[in-house]
């Protein structure tokens, strides 16, 4: 399946069967679309990160009965899409004594899920380069070590 293909949720057809009971509703069509327009490959991650922009959030304990290990590196690692501005984390309470992993799409997400060119929220105005300029060396005359008035050693000298 690519990021064209309408069924979103065609992929997940074995997780959808074994669908474990306690860890809230299986994602929508919609949320699964969004996470692949992102550039999810289908795949535990992006099973987990759909999982994740449910109302409820997931927990890591429901992400790991779902995709058998934890998934939070395209989502929340360095560099994944939460730091690269795709998706926002949000607050939320604890369940079960457990951290609530809950986001959305931000604008930037949407507009790359769109297919659109990235919006940058803060675009600051590139400043033009000045070139440096060599100064223009000047040619240095030779001057003689001996005085002017003094003879040199071939002069003659009459009396």
């Amino acid at each position: 399946m690519t990021k064209g293909t309408s069924n979103a949720r065609g992929w997940y057809t074995d997780f959808w069967a074994n669908w474990p009971k306690g860890v809230g509703r299986q994602p929508t069509a919609t949320e699964l679309a969004a996470v692949h327009a992102i550039g999810y490959r289908e795949g535990k991650q992006a099973l987990f990160a759909a999982m994740c922009l449910r109302e409820a959030g997931a927990t890591r304990p429901e992400g790991m009965l779902v995709c058998g290990a934890p998934q939070f590196n395209k989502t929340f690692g360095k560099g994944g899409t939460v730091a690269a501005g795709y998706f926002k984390r949000l607050p939320h309470e604890q369940r079960n004594s457990h951290v609530v992993y809950k986001i959305e799409l931000t604008a930037k997400g949407n507009a790359k899920a769109k297919g659109a060119a990235p919006v940058e929220a803060t675009a600051k105005p590139k400043a033009k380069k000045v070139k440096k300029v060599k100064p223009v060396e000047k040619p240095v005359e030779v001057v003689s070590e001996a005085p002017a008035n003094v003879a040199g050693p071939d002069a003659h000298i009459e009396a």
